[in-house]
């Protein structure tokens, strides 16, 4: 068995208090693990890595500023390469990741954490380790949302097929489970994100899915699906649209849930989209992001 490195390799980023929410918005999109220690005036972000190759790519990427800090900020941010102690990564998270209710049924909470739970709770377990995906950034709670109030408004639902494009670290899989939807299916480009996905999936017990490796661009559904939920973001959905509509049942009624949209480029999705008979019946806005739930009104 390969050793575990005693270090992780690691950045850390200067800001100030102003920029600290862009920031976190950002890594968190980015599926970076990172956390934040501030101070009257000045602010530190830490992202954190399992290789050093990712480091250095990201690294590469700052030097660059293919992130774009400086549109976004006006400079870009001083930054240091560093290492940290395991142990301490560790204790970073318990200080950082909490039980939290992220819609009317649904808390998620860290597995060294206890929460006394109602008895409609649906309480997802998540321990982060060094993936990505706790439940808190904005899209993933907005979706959520929408599944909890769907699930309770139409239980007929929950004996369809419904399909996470996007899956990451497991989060709406295992909520939609957690609301009793039977028939799931899920999917990452990203072969790290579907092996945690899946360990996820099974701590909390989800059987009836289990996540897969495929890209959005060439995805080709077995199935259509009555409930598709696509948490990425706007460069990626765009181009996709119509591997994403493949996806979705022809059927009135066949809904379609898109994430992972800043509100100020959330018209652009609106427009696309409204197409083939969907309509955008709803939207919920988390933070700086809005998630749209499209409804097909006919064929």
């Amino acid at each position: 068995m390969a050793e575990i490195p005693d270090m992780i390799p690691a950045i850390v980023l200067d800001v100030n208090h102003e920029e600290l929410d862009i920031c976190e918005e950002l890594f968190t999109a980015l599926d970076i693990q990172f956390s934040c220690q501030g101070a009257p005036l000045e602010a530190e972000i830490k992202l954190y890595f399992e290789e050093q190759s990712q480091r250095d790519e990201y690294v590469e990427a700052m030097q660059e500023d293919r992130f774009g800090f400086a549109d976004m900020l006006g400079r870009i941010p001083a930054f240091e390469v560093t290492e940290i102690k395991r142990e301490d990564w560790s204790e970073v998270w318990k200080e950082y990741f909490h039980p939290m209710r992220v819609s009317d049924r649904v808390v998620i909470k860290p597995s060294w954490e206890t929460f006394v739970a109602d008895e409609e709770d649906l309480i997802i377990e998540i321990d982060p380790g060094m993936s990505f995906g706790t439940g808190q950034h904005g899209t993933t709670m907005a979706c959520i949302q929408l599944l909890d109030a769907l699930s309770l408004q139409n239980p007929f639902l929950i004996e369809d097929h419904l399909l996470d494009i996007g899956c990451g670290s497991g989060i709406l899989a295992i909520a939609a489970g957690k609301m009793g939807f039977k028939n799931i299916d899920a999917f990452d480009f990203d072969p790290d994100a579907v092996k945690i996905a899946n360990e996820n999936l099974e701590i909390n017990q989800i059987k009836q899915c289990k996540a897969t490796v495929d890209d959005i661009s060439t995805y080709i559904p077995s199935k259509e699906y009555q409930v598709v939920v696509a948490n990425l973001e706007t460069h990626i959905l765009l181009p996709n649209m119509q591997n994403i509509l493949n996806c979705l049942d022809a059927n009135p009624g066949a809904i379609l849930i898109l994430s992972g949209i800043l509100d100020t480029e959330f018209y652009r999705i609106e427009e696309a989209f409204q197409v083939d008979g969907l309509e955008l019946v709803n939207t919920a806005l988390v933070d700086e992001w809005r998630t749209g739930f499209f409804i097909r009104s006919m064929a």
